[in-house]
């Protein structure tokens, strides 16, 4: 566990205290505990879904992620359905907010029926389209990317 993810709780402990603080005048012994007892669960809380100060996490950790993510071999099925799920909701944080939420488009065109090669979407997602479309080289990963392209392949 990574301590740097509870900045959120005991920040917002000491902002909430501080301002108690100054406010009141003081705060009862006991009060303070319940106060710091109920922080300390909240922050477990916001750690057993994931969050880490500002967005959840929705990319499975390195133990959850398939074998044959990281290989070139087509994914089996029931590889394909997690993929997609993965690609789905890196869909649904970096692309949805101009292809919409359904991939039927926005601001950015209707995603369904590709005629693209993957390696067309994929350079694509990865440059980007000057004035149009954002790069994603630098926030996805190869593996991402391929998430990614194996939801587009999947939307009907």
């Amino acid at each position: 566990m990574n301590a740097t993810l509870l900045w959120p709780a005991v920040s917002s402990c000491a902002v909430f205290v501080g301002w108690r603080l100054l406010k009141g005048g003081s705060i009862p012994r006991r009060g303070l505990g319940v106060y710091l007892a109920g922080m300390s669960l909240v922050s477990g809380l916001m750690l057993g879904a994931g969050y880490s100060g500002g967005e959840m996490l929705l990319t499975a950790g390195p133990e959850n992620v398939p074998a044959s993510t990281s290989s070139n071999a087509l994914p089996s099925s029931l590889d394909g359905k997690v993929l997609a799920s993965a690609g789905q909701k890196l869909f649904l944080k970096n692309c949805a907010h101009c292809h919409g939420a359904d991939a039927r488009g926005d601001e950015g065109p209707d995603l369904h029926n590709l005629d693209w090669t993957d390696e067309q979407i994929a350079t694509r997602i990865r440059n980007g389209k000057k004035g149009q479309m954002t790069a994603f080289a630098g926030k996805l990963s190869a593996d991402e990317i391929k998430e990614v392209i194996v939801y587009l392949r999947s939307l009907k």
